[in-house]
């Protein structure tokens, strides 16, 4: 279900024209994450708005909603079989550099994540949310369309005072409208 929704995703966003590069644009990625030992893959949709507030440096702001995917682990007393699902909401500040063809850029911004996990004696949620931070590369593949690598990282204290820090990467296609 979801690389079906991903390929048309991709094909819904290669097929868009407009005659000129406008200041939106739009994105879907493949994501891979990583808190602690659970690991997990999913999808994110991105959609930003360019704004020019520095004269080198192009700067935009973007929402982004991921699907984290989900993965079976143990919970803490290293008994109980678990399964867990995130979800996560971004918005962020994205500055990049124009190198012609590339631009290499860093994002800050702030995520509220759900994280969903279940078991044979019941289910459990934690909500939390906290910033993060960047990098990236958007590579040209056409006048409006791109290629997008990102990895991101985050520290968040879950109720129970818990440092849990998530590292996720994604690939993707950018489409400018």
């Amino acid at each position: 279900m979801i690389k079906q929704f991903m390929l048309s995703g991709a094909v819904t966003l290669g097929v868009m024209t407009s005659a000129i590069a406008g200041p939106y644009y739009a994105g879907l990625s493949y994501v891979d994450s990583e808190v602690s030992t659970l690991e997990s893959n999913g999808y994110a949709i991105t959609v930003g708005r360019k704004l020019d507030l520095l004269s080198n440096v192009d700067t935009a702001v973007q929402i982004t909603y991921a699907e984290h995917g989900d993965d079976d682990f143990l919970s803490d007393d290293g008994s109980t079989q678990l399964n867990g699902e995130a979800t996560s909401t971004e918005i962020a500040a994205v500055f990049a550099y124009d190198v012609g063809f590339a631009k290499p850029f860093v994002l800050l911004g702030y995520e509220a994540t759900d994280f969903d996990f279940s078991g044979a004696s019941g289910s459990g949620s934690i909500d939390d949310d906290g910033f993060y931070y960047g990098v990236g590369l958007d590579y040209a593949l056409g006048e409006n369309l791109g290629l997008r690598f990102e990895m991101t990282y985050d520290e968040f204290t879950d109720d129970t005072n818990v440092e849990l820090d998530v590292e996720t990467i994604r690939l993707g296609l950018i489409r400018n409208f």
